[in-house]
This record gives structure tokens, C-alpha cells and sequence, in this order.
């Protein structure tokens, strides 16, 4: 399977390393920066060496471009026809934005303007290349790749990490073996993971093929809020949840990985998975009660609706980004906008400038 990595921070050097350990994997690393791209994929092939110094593998490879560039992407597209295709950019790198307005309006939609910036260039790259692929986002696909799909883009058919982190710290609680299927958005993800709580808006849950009470859930949400870092560390988990749905369509058997942004939806989706193929799981809760806790989830996150290209935000983020923040942002965002990202910028600069 060839796979391509767009992007070789954090998230895209934790995944190519990942990568090595399956042989049928041919990968090649996208980034601007030949130089730091030339090291990173150097000490991967080497390391991976070391590790298996008798496995038959094919060595990463890379070429340096940037992103904004789709032409020269595409023509690297064509070129190498990769299966798959993840996005792991972001706009500005080694920062995470809720960091920045978590504790002040508790939404992270608020930059989604900010997340689908490059995926849609990835996108275009595809489209002008002619290429059948699996594309991936990294990006807050829980809406990013449903605004997408609603304005005629090539759209990502996964996202990647978010609630699919909370699925560990579920299993932690119980058996290695046990079943957990989930439904909910990246607002989910975070209040549970930071603090056991949800807002008034309960996830759908089910241990072993069993419905889970809001009241039983609560109880283990609890226990999910668990020490962790707040530097790039994390971006391990998001990494290994792009990691999981390569695996999974390697495999071809339709194993069940928890996927925010499945094929241009809301929020986040148990999905089964096969090479060529996959579909929602929907053997214990069905599509409209997964959209409906999803749009409530999604709602909390700042999101109100995405529609014929443009991003709704709820009117309780507007209030609060103006009240906490000083930003007045429009009811709507159309994602070929780039004008309301400026005051996004300003926020970043100030942010990083502080931390310095």
C-alpha cells in the first residue's frame, strides 16, 4: 500500500515512524523544509533498521513542497498514485489553538476557519492530479471534512483522533478485550479527557453490546480525565489514530476504529473498515440517533451547521469570543474566506509572543 504523509511536524514524524513497522507499506513524506524533512526521514529509515535489521521493507521516501504549491503536489500525486493521502499540516506549527481559547469560551470551532486552510489545497492537489485515494485529515475533521464535502470539494472519507481517544481510557476501565462503541464530537473529547464532564450532552455509549445509562457513563467519565501533556506529545494519539485506519484498511477485515468526519459528516462515527470499502456500524445505535447526539455534541464546540460551503457558527460562541476574546465573528464563514482568519492570526501571534 503506497501512503503519502503531507505535513512532517509532529503528528506527520510520529506516523512515518509508526509506519515502518508494517512492511507492506511503501511511504512517502511531503514538507517545504528539504533540509529538516531530509533529517527526520533519514533517522526514521535508520531507526527502523536498527529495530528490524532483517526485515524486507521498502525505505521512506521523500520530497520537499509546500503545500500552497498544488500544482507541483499534484504533479508528486500522479507521480507515486498513493493510496492514501494524510493530511498532517497545519497553518502554524507548534501551536495548539484551543490551548489558546479553551478556558475562555470552551469551543475549539472557533478555528475552523484556521483547520481546513490546507486540506482544502490537499484537496484541490487531488482533484487536478486525477487520482483514486484515500484522503485522511488531521485538521478538526469533525467539521472541517463535512464544510468541505458541502462545498463540492474533494472531501476527506476519515478524519483522525478525537474521539477515538477516549476509547483507551474507556478500555483502561475494564477487560483488554472489550467492546466499546461511541458516538459524539471533538467537544466530547475534550471535556471528558480534561475534566470527566459533558456539558448536559451525553455521548452515546455501549460496553459489550450494551447501552450504557447516561448516570453509569458519568461514572466512568470520571475516572477518563487522566494526566497529560499539553506539548506535541499528544499529537502521538492523533498519529496513531491515522495509524489505525491505514492498519485497519490493510488488514481488509472491517475492523471498527472511531473516526470523526466519516464520509463528510459531523462529529465523530464508529466505522467499519475494509481496503476499498467501509460503512457506519451501526449494529447497536443507527446513523440518525449518532447524527442527532453528534449535532448537540458538535453544538457545544461552537458549530452550529455547515451548509453549501459555509460553516454556522452558534450564536453562544459569537458571544463569547466577543465578551472573553475581543472578536466579533460572523454568523456564518464561507470556506473560501479569507478574510476572518486576521483576527484568528492576532490571537496566535499574541499567544506565542506571551509564552516567549
Amino acid at each position: 500500500m503506497k501512503v503519502m504523509i503531507i505535513g512532517m511536524g509532529s503528528v506527520g514524524n510520529y506516523l512515518a515512524n509508526m509506519l515502518t513497522e508494517l512492511p507492506e507499506i511503501e511511504l512517502m513524506c511531503i514538507s517545504r523544509n528539504e533540509e529538516r524533512l531530509a533529517r527526520d526521514v533519514n533517522i526514521a529509515n535508520i531507526s527502523a533498521t536498527i529495530r528490524h535489521p532483517y526485515r524486507k521493507r521498502s525505505p521512506i521516501t521523500y520530497v520537499a513542497c509546500d503545500v500552497e504549491d498544488t500544482e507541483k503536489l499534484a504533479k508528486y500525486m500522479s507521480v507515486h498514485q498513493p493510496e492514501v493521502i494524510v493530511n498532517a499540516t497545519r497553518a502554524y506549527s507548534h501551536v495548539k489553538y484551543g490551548s489558546i481559547s479553551w478556558e475562555s469560551v470552551r469551543a475549539y470551532g472557533i478555528w475552523a476557519p484556521l483547520s481546513v486552510k490546507y486540506p482544502k489545497l490537499i484537496s484541490k492537489a487531488i482533484t487536478t492530479s486525477g487520482i483514486r485515494t484515500t484522503f485522511i485529515n488531521t485538521s478538526y475533521s469533525d467539521a472541517v471534512n463535512a464544510w468541505m464535502a458541502t462545498a463540492d470539494y474533494f472531501a476527506p472519507k476519515y478524519g483522525s483522533g478525537n474521539i477515538n481517544h477516549l476509547i483507551p481510557r474507556l478500555k483502561a476501565l475494564h477487560e483488554p478485550n472489550t467492546h466499546i462503541i461511541m458516538a459524539c464530537s471533538h467537544f466530547h473529547d475534550v471535556s471528558i479527557s480534561k475534566e470527566g464532564s459533558v456539558d448536559g450532552v451525553f455521548p452515546l455509549l455501549s460496553i459489550n453490546g450494551e447501552r450504557i445509562s447516561d448516570e453509569h457513563a458519568m461514572r466512568l467519565y470520571k475516572y477518563c480525565a487522566i494526566p497529560m501533556p499539553t506539548d506535541e506529545k499528544r499529537n502521538m494519539m492523533n498519529a496513531s489514530s491515522n495509524f489505525a485506519i491505514i492498519y485497519a484498511m490493510l488488514k481488509d477485515r472491517g475492523d471498527i476504529v472511531h473516526v470523526p468526519g466519516y464520509d463528510g459528516m459531523l462529529g465523530g462515527y464508529p466505522v467499519k473498515v475494509w481496503r476499498k470499502y467501509s460503512e457506519l456500524h451501526t449494529d447497536i445505535f443507527s446513523k440518525n440517533e449518532m447524527v442527532e447526539v453528534n449535532l448537540k455534541s458538535l453544538y457545544l464546540d461552537g458549530i452550529s451547521s455547515v451548509s453549501q460551503g459555509w460553516l454556522y457558527y452558534t450564536q453562544e460562541l459569537i458571544d463569547k469570543a466577543k465578551e472573553k476574546l475581543g472578536i466579533r465573528l460572523p454568523e456564518r464563514v464561507h470556506i473560501d474566506d479569507e478574510v476572518l482568519p486576521e483576527s484568528l492570526i492576532r490571537l496566535i501571534k499574541e499567544f506565542t509572543e506571551n509564552k516567549k
